[in-house]
């Protein structure tokens, strides 16, 4: 009898190309890993709030289409998912979803000198409507800076961030 794949996500919902499930990793048909990665936006400072499209967009307009990180993010790759989470939102909201499009970039000053280049492909238009991080079963609390998460937690936060998002344009 012939054994079944998991069923996963569409690839066009979430960059993971026909996946099939091994670990916190997705492989898709070529054999390329696929990481699901919980980020943070905004900071105890500086909330992502309000407007969440408006929040990325400023974001976007200021410091460009990347993620920033403390450090070197070594491990993520080109095609890996992010799924971001809202610092400082009641029950750890998760609001956008995004595809990491290039490798890290040194810029070499600032709190985050790390840029990773991403396209975000939906955004949560609210806190009151964006997931909760346990929905998904996503541990939050523990996110300093980038967090792998098993694969199953993964794609639930990146289909729930689908039907309550928007596409980002």
């Amino acid at each position: 009898m012939r054994k079944r794949r998991p069923r996963c996500a569409p690839a066009e919902r979430w960059a993971a190309c026909a996946a099939t499930c091994r670990g916190s990793r997705v492989v898709n048909s070529t054999d390329e890993a696929r990481q699901v990665l919980a980020v943070n936006s905004g900071t105890t400072e500086d909330p992502f709030t309000g407007d969440l499209l408006s929040c990325y967009r400023k974001w976007i307009a200021t410091e460009g289409a990347v993620q920033g990180f403390s450090r070197r993010p070594a491990s993520i790759a080109v095609g890996d998912v992010l799924i971001h989470r809202a610092v400082g939102s009641r029950s750890n909201r998760i609001v956008a979803a995004g595809t990491v499009t290039g490798r890290p970039i040194d810029r070499g000053h600032g709190r985050w000198p790390w840029r990773l280049p991403r396209r975000l492909t939906f955004v949560c238009l609210t806190l009151d409507v964006a997931p909760t991080a346990a929905e998904p079963g996503i541990e939050a609390h523990g996110v300093r800076t980038y967090k792998e998460l098993h694969q199953t937690a993964g794609q639930r936060a990146a289909e729930r961030l689908q039907r309550t998002g928007v596409p980002f344009s």
